[in-house]
């Protein structure tokens, strides 16, 4: 099917021309793009649309824990984030900047955050922290399996693990997959 046979779907369901429905969107209500029966498409404005999928990603992360996050850690191991998980990511880290009420914070707040941060991961161990292997290409072309000590290998060679695990790129180091060991 075309990527607009739903709108003709809808238009022939219901009755309204396809020019009458322009500058409208057509929902697919169970999120099911394949899914074009008229009974799950639903004509929105493009208001109403965004509205309907702006927490999208959020009600998607909610669901992937309910089922352990299972679905979502694969991906993440054969894909890595989209680009719309990585624009999310991006818009929490200028929140966290700002502190909670939209100010940042002072410079002794952030000292109590670091330590809190360096105290908590003193006790508490990552469940994957060296469990996890990573392919690692270098801006050589080279590539690099990586697994017991991700962490130390990155910093040696000036990058941080956590910004090549999100970005999949940094300083000319791409993460070509990542898996959970046996």
């Amino acid at each position: 099917m075309t990527s607009y046979q739903y709108r003709k779907i809808y238009s022939a369901s219901y009755g309204i021309s396809l020019e009458d429905m322009k500058g409208y969107d057509v929902h697919h209500i169970d999120g099911n793009h394949e899914n074009n029966r008229p009974e799950n498409l639903k004509l929105l404005t493009p208001e109403e649309h965004a509205e309907i999928h702006q927490h999208e990603f959020v009600a998607w992360a909610k669901k992937g824990s309910e089922l352990g996050n299972a679905a979502f850690i694969e991906r993440l191991k054969m894909k890595g984030p989209t680009e719309k998980e990585l624009a999310y990511r991006k818009i929490l880290g200028k929140r966290a900047k700002k502190g909670i009420h939209n100010q940042p914070h002072s410079e002794e707040t952030k000292k109590r955050i670091s330590q809190n941060k360096i105290e908590w991961h003193k006790n508490h161990k990552h469940s994957l922290l060296g469990k996890t292997t990573y392919e690692i290409k270098d801006p050589n072309g080279q590539k690099h399996i990586v697994s017991e000590d991700a962490t130390n290998w990155c910093k040696k060679r000036g990058i941080n693990l956590s910004n090549l695990r999100y970005r999949t790129h940094t300083k000319g180091y791409t993460l070509l997959k990542f898996y959970e060991s046996k």
